[in-house]
């Protein structure tokens, strides 16, 4: 077969020119990519510049308090959401609340047990701060003057005032009474007469686990969800400013409230962030699971009962007392008994014990007894006679294959731990082993009966 030198000369010209086709497609694909990189970063918001402080040691001390908070985050990073310029906190003022508020003179201390501490319900308190001292005294000029040695003074409030962070730092100071220039803002408040009984105080100071605090919350600044620790319940009474509060009934799953699968990439989880992205998207995607909002204002307390998830956004610059360690009485706790009885039955079983476990036990026993007789006997049989009952109800099973079913299923089939399974009473092992073996006999004896009856 003879070839035509015209259709070859054609091909090969249209072979050169179709080659270049690939490096010219994947030039273009380049340069798209380059300009959706200098888009994103265009769009992608510049982190403020760093303020001018007024003290000249400010800006290292915050920084390297910054560096031990958040050591995967350079201190230039603070303010790259650019959050100081949004108005998403005098927005939250004006949130949908849903928390109820009672007042002192409408309450007794016998309607907030039955009411509210024996069946776990949050609630805002109004007027037991009226007569504190700390709604007048705690202000930054006051702060400045009174306390002029305190370290907080020189660099924190210089920092409250100038920071533009998008989550700042939030200060905590649980060592008030133990120095000499702070002790003297435990005059300015009282504890409320609806908390007259922490069974944390029968061990006593020395040994109680830390459990009131003094502080200052710069606007932005708050607490991730989260759950008080060993069962306790807590007050928190604001001085000045305004928080924001969410919060979840203790039967709430911690994979929903922390919502780490709802974060978009590069989004944060600190606090003002879980305010603005996650919660929405809680909401959204489970409607079915109650969540209780409100906006807590100066002169108002707020009560948050054992195991529920809480979270805190200040909405501007604000002072507090936080009591977030005392634990309610329980039926269930032994603390209702004859502490006469319980003290001669103890010694006399204990002879062997040392002198100093007894000493501590009667101290013990002591304060039982001065924490008994700082309440009524009507008060007291509030805690013991009241309904208990569980406010929320536990949420309905949700519907096959959705997202929270997928997050309950694992804890509904989920085997008790290997610890109860293993350590189960011998007794209770004996029973059932005893039961076991008679219904085998039983079905030996049927399947035997049976064969006679065939044969």
């Amino acid at each position: 077969m003879s070839a035509n030198p015209s259709t070859d000369t054609q091909d090969t010209a249209a072979a050169s020119v179709a080659a270049p086709a690939p490096a010219a497609a994947a030039s273009a694909d380049a340069q798209e990519r380059s300009s959706q990189r200098q888009q994103q970063a265009a769009s992608t918001p510049q982190p403020l510049p760093e303020p001018t402080y007024q003290h000249h040691k400010t800006r290292d001390r915050i920084r390297r308090a910054k560096k031990q908070h958040r050591g995967d985050l350079h201190w230039s990073e603070w303010s790259k959401f650019r959050y100081a310029e949004s108005n998403f906190c005098e927005e939250s003022m004006h949130i949908k609340e849903n928390l109820p508020r009672i007042h002192k003179k409408d309450t007794s201390l016998i309607d907030f047990i039955r009411n509210f501490e024996v069946p776990g319900k949050p609630v805002l308190l109004c007027g037991w701060m009226d007569e504190w001292p700390a709604k007048e005294k705690w202000t930054i000029e006051n702060l400045r003057r009174n306390y002029r040695t305190a370290k907080f003074k020189k660099y924190f409030i210089d920092y409250l005032k100038h920071q533009n962070d998008d989550s700042p730092l939030y200060l905590f100071e649980s060592a008030v009474e133990d120095k000499a220039d702070t002790c003297g803002l435990l005059n300015d408040w009282t504890v409320p007469d609806v908390f007259p009984v922490d069974l944390h105080a029968i061990v006593g100071e020395e040994r109680r686990p830390p459990y009131r605090w003094f502080c200052i919350g710069p606007k932005r600044s708050g607490t991730t969800v989260h759950i008080d620790p060993l069962g306790t319940a807590a007050w928190n009474a604001v001085t000045s400013g305004y928080k924001r509060w969410a919060l979840f009934p203790p039967n709430t799953s911690k994979q929903i409230v922390k919502g780490k699968h709802l974060i978009k990439p590069g989004e944060d989880d600190e606090p003002i962030m879980w305010f603005h992205n996650i919660l929405p998207r809680i909401k959204q995607q489970y409607p079915d699971i109650p969540v209780y909002e409100c906006v807590q204002r100066p002169g108002e307390i707020i009560y948050v009962p054992p195991n529920w998830w809480h979270a805190v956004l200040n909405l501007v610059d604000g002072w507090e007392v936080r009591c977030g360690k005392f634990c309610r009485v329980r039926a269930s706790s032994g603390f209702g008994t004859d502490v006469s009885s319980s003290s001669s039955s103890s010694s006399s079983s204990s002879s062997s014990a040392s002198s100093d476990d007894e000493d501590e036990l009667h101290e013990v026993y002591q304060q039982v007894h001065r924490t008994r007789a700082s309440i009524s006997p009507e008060a007291w049989k509030a805690y013991f006679q009241s309904h208990v009952e569980v406010l929320p109800p536990p949420c309905a099973l949700p519907a096959v294959n959705t997202p929270l079913a997928r997050l309950t299923e694992c804890c509904m089939q989920r085997q008790p731990p290997l610890e109860k399974r293993m350590l189960q009473k011998p007794q209770e092992q004996n029973e059932k082993t005893e039961s076991q073996l008679q219904q085998k006999n039983a079905a030996r004896e049927a399947e035997g009966k049976r064969q006679k009856t065939q044969t």
